[in-house]
């Protein structure tokens, strides 16, 4: 891989490891960059010394805008399932602490890859959402974790309406851990990473293993329905072609319901 060619940047210091979604304007995420995320990823867990993952976007105007809709096309989308979705499982099993830095724009699969890290340190103006729905499509990870992580009748909600959240209603759902005013984001990442790394690692890591043990296995369970529900049915349908099309063409979709 290029230097040029690089969508995903992976940076050490110590017991940090920085992951920067680098493809601007947003950090929309195609199969290349899914695969150079993932691919980092494994590069930090397959090492003993980092103890802190902190992922965040490139720039000042997201975090991540989330998957590219070009790659939810029936010959893409398999491949692109299981690469992103290969980042959710490591983070659900791994003994590292996962912080998400966010600021600006992060919606779909960005929000989802934010929400399910540990931490989620978010500016105030941050745009959050699950916009999906409005493409013909659903997102499986949040289909699959937001139940647990801000209740059923809210995570149905921000699913099934696609409507933008505000960082200050997830941070009072306890989907954002911190909100931060705007210009504040590094600081707080900084200083939240000075106290956990304050911590002994062999301790973190122990009591990570106890918080992951109670939601991993229920969430790999939940996620794999999930994906089959996609590929199985979804993919079926005449609406998320439908849908897909319109916004690549920029116009309303007309739904056939079927």
């Amino acid at each position: 891989m290029t230097a040029e060619s690089a969508r995903v940047r992976l940076q050490r210091t110590g017991r940090i490891a920085r992951i920067l979604l680098d493809r601007p304007p947003l950090n929309v995420l195609d199969i290349p960059a899914i695969l150079q995320l993932r691919e980092a990823l494994s590069t930090v867990l397959a090492e003993n010394e980092p103890d802190l993952i902190i992922l965040a976007g490139a720039g000042d105007r997201g975090f991540s805008a989330g998957v590219d809709i070009k790659d939810h096309t029936p010959e893409r989308v398999e491949r692109m399932l299981s690469g992103f979705h290969a980042v959710f499982r490591a983070l659900a099993s791994c003994d590292r602490i996962s912080i998400a830095a966010v600021r600006g724009v992060c919606l779909g699969g960005g929000f989802e890859l934010a929400a399910c890290c540990d931490f989620v340190i978010c500016e105030e103006s941050a745009r959050l959402g699950l916009p999906e729905i409005d493409v013909g499509c659903f997102p499986p990870v949040a289909a699959a974790a937001f139940s647990d992580l801000v209740g059923v009748k809210r995570a149905a909600e921000w699913i099934l309406t696609g409507r933008p959240v505000t960082p200050r209603e997830a941070h009072a759902a306890g989907l954002v851990t911190r909100l931060v005013p705007d210009g504040d984001l590094d600081w707080s990442v900084d200083e939240l990473a000075g106290t956990l790394l304050a911590k002994s690692s062999a301790v973190l890591r122990t009591t990570v293993r106890a918080l992951r043990g109670a939601r991993s296995p229920t969430f790999s369970a939940a996620l794999e329905r999930a994906e089959r529900l996609y590929v199985d049915e979804l993919l079926k349908t005449e609406d998320i072609h439908e849908g897909i099309a319109s916004f690549i063409e920029k116009r309303k979709p007309s739904w056939k319901h079927r």
